[in-house]
């Protein structure tokens, strides 16, 4: 992946995904785009993750990025953005990669330099086997791991949801109403969260974690239930 020659200029691509979601969780790294890829390479990390931008903001964002790197797609620009992990189901390319991250803000996009992640770690919540988390997540338990919690339901979620699309009579409106579960689990979180000033992101990620719950539990009831699969029935305990 190649890299723009634009120096370091800095072009602010400020948005959030809607008014009261302008909170996430922080990262940074290099975000690559083409007509088969919208993927970001986090600092500190080796994996590569999908990318899904708010509906209206990724035409922006292609222009932005289009500028910074004189018309050439597939070339690494640095970014920072706020994101939470998405509950699917990951579909088309997204499918090749170990998840998708959904940006609530992006706050920078500028041309990628050799320096831009120097001594960087990446956060500990995208390696989950880094920390020393109880499986049951205590009330007290640190935001990382509250995070790598959220991640792996999410990652649950997102194999019971291309279980359910097999299943499901209309995948385009199951699509459609899957994207929408996402985006009322984002705006009711956010909500939970902002009930304390400053907004508590721990709020934010207990919630996200028990709605997926609730989310498992309908996607068993209303399409794979009966059906032969061999997940395992989230009602059963």
């Amino acid at each position: 992946m190649g890299r723009s020659v634009l120096g370091t200029a800095v072009l602010l691509l400020c948005w959030s995904a809607a008014a009261s979601a302008q909170f996430g969780l922080p990262l940074r790294g290099h975000f690559v785009y083409g007509s088969e890829a919208s993927v970001l390479r986090v600092c500190g990390s080796s994996e590569v993750y999908w990318l899904s931008t708010p509906r209206g903001s990724q035409a922006e964002l292609v222009a932005t990025y289009q500028e910074l790197t004189g018309g050439r797609y597939y070339t690494e620009v640095y970014i920072e953005v706020s994101a939470w992990p998405s509950a699917g189901p990951t579909v088309g390319f997204a499918e090749d990669y170990p998840g998708t991250l959904r940006v609530t803000e992006m706050s920078v996009i500028r041309a990628a330099s050799d320096s831009d992640c120097d001594g960087a770690e990446a956060p500990g919540w995208l390696h989950p086997e880094s920390l020393e988390c109880d499986q049951a997540v205590p009330m007290d338990s640190p935001r990382e791991c509250l995070a790598a919690q959220l991640l792996e339901a999410d990652r649950v979620l997102d194999r019971y949801g291309r279980a359910a699309l097999e299943y499901a009579g209309d995948s385009d409106g199951f699509m459609r109403a899957s994207l929408a579960w996402n985006e009322y689990r984002d705006l009711e979180c956010d909500a939970v969260a902002e009930r304390r000033s400053p907004p508590s992101l721990t709020d934010a990620l207990r919630c996200r974690t028990e709605l997926n719950q609730a989310r498992l539990v309908a996607l068993w009831q209303h399409y794979l239930r009966g059906t032969g699969t061999r997940l395992r029935d989230p009602t059963s305990g």
